[in-house]
């Protein structure tokens, strides 16, 4: 160091100089200690320095958290599609969840093209009318806010796609028109937590009970009308038994609206089935009417009359009626023969001689004189030459006195 410092030490002694009062090895020490210090000065304000200008590069870098909205993506983290809506409407946090949020609403057609806007979700309200949302019924709308602009929507009109790019600068328009301020992205993180919350909810008993509730008062009818009418029975009785009479005509009411709806319903199921069975009539019409043109068309009349006189057989003595009969036989099956199969006409046994055989095997005479014993006779006749048994049938066998009985000798 060329130059010396100007700063002294007590009794006016220069850092560079070893003081003439102290030992040599003392004023040694306290000369080097003195040399030292202006350096452990000089190092620590260069390491200040180094690390506030690292401190200001990084805030330089990191955006504050109270800078405004830019993006359409930054916008698109707390928008509500009408799917989460569905799902969301009857939960116990769906008011507290949905302020604030933003949601892409239809607010008409333009050029038969429909027109969406950002708008801000400001409260949620309950509507004149039931409608159906997806799966569910409700009757909740939502007050959104354009701008300066506001007005109450129901949850059927939000979109499910996010916002373009187009939609968001009109936004970010009447935003500045109307003299209000975006959000910011500590808000946007905030409200963006809060969905997170609603997507890990854990319900409890009461919020199912509530639920249920819920959806049973927005049901246009009960899934079973058997167990509904049963259990507004048995709670009639128990209003009867406490002799409660608001609650015994407020469910009586309900059960004249249910055996109502019950009728209305049944009509409507079977004026389905008659109309279905008037198409199958009209069916049926359609194709008999078909079919008789057709035969007509082949020359097939329906009103001609017909021969349907039967051939008579019959065992006759007469030869001159069985001549006539196996005529009549040998020409009719003769002519449907030959026109099967002309070739083995004439091999084939004449039907004369096949229609004779077959009268000829029942053509036999049966003797129904029986010899039926008096009371009176003493003994029968026995032949000593017993019938043949036909079919290998065995014989019957009687016992001594059975004989003795028959020849008269007991």
């Amino acid at each position: 160091m060329s130059a010396e410092p100007s700063s002294l030490l007590a009794g006016g002694t220069s850092l560079h100089q070893p003081p003439q009062e102290l030992n040599q090895e003392q004023s040694r020490t306290v000369w080097l200690r003195a040399k030292r210090r202006p350096l452990q000065v000089s190092k620590s304000s260069v390491q200040s320095d180094h690390s506030s200008l690292c401190d200001s590069d990084k805030e330089e870098e990191t955006p504050p958290k109270s800078q405004p909205v830019s993006l359409p993506d930054e916008l698109n983290k707390i928008r509500l599609s009408r799917h989460k809506l569905e799902r969301w409407c009857h939960m116990p946090f769906f008011s507290r969840t949905v302020t604030g949020c933003f949601v892409r609403i239809a607010v008409g057609n333009s050029s038969s093209r429909p027109v969406y806007r950002v708008a801000q979700v400001v409260d949620v309200v309950e509507t004149a009318k039931v409608y159906q949302l997806g799966s569910t019924r409700t009757n909740k709308g939502l007050l959104l806010r354009h701008g300066g602009d506001a007005q109450v929507f129901r949850l059927e009109f939000v979109s499910n796609q996010e916002f373009t790019g187009g939609e968001f600068t009109k936004w970010k328009e009447a935003m500045a028109g109307a003299g209000l301020q975006v959000p910011t992205l500590d808000e946007i993180s905030k409200k963006e937590q809060s969905i997170q919350d609603a997507i890990n909810y854990q319900l409890n008993d009461k919020d199912i009970d509530d639920i249920v509730r819920e959806k049973d008062k927005f049901r246009k009818g009960p899934p079973n009308y058997a167990m509904k009418k049963t259990q507004l029975l048995k709670d009639k009785a128990v209003a009867e038994e406490r002799r409660d009479g608001g609650r015994v005509k407020a469910i009586q009411k309900e059960l004249e609206e249910l055996e109502d709806r019950a009728a209305a319903l049944d009509r409507k199921r079977t004026q389905s089935i008659s109309y279905i069975s008037s198409i199958n009539q009209r069916n049926r019409s359609w194709n008999l009417t078909a079919s008789q043109k057709a035969l007509v068309a082949e020359g097939y009349s329906p009103f001609a009359r017909r021969k349907c006189q039967p051939t008579l057989m019959s065992n006759t003595r007469d030869p001159l009626a069985r001549g006539a009969i196996l005529a009549q036989l040998d020409q009719k099956y003769r002519s449907n023969s030959a026109a099967a199969d002309p070739s083995n006409a004439e091999e084939k046994t004449p039907a004369t001689q096949l229609s004779e055989d077959w009268l000829q095997a029942h053509d036999f005479d049966l003797s129904i004189d029986l010899q039926v014993p008096t009371a009176g006779a003493q003994s029968l006749p026995v032949s000593s030459n017993p019938l043949p048994v036909s079919g290998g049938a065995p014989r019957r066998s009687f016992s001594l006195e059975d004989y003795k009985k028959r020849r008269g000798l007991m």
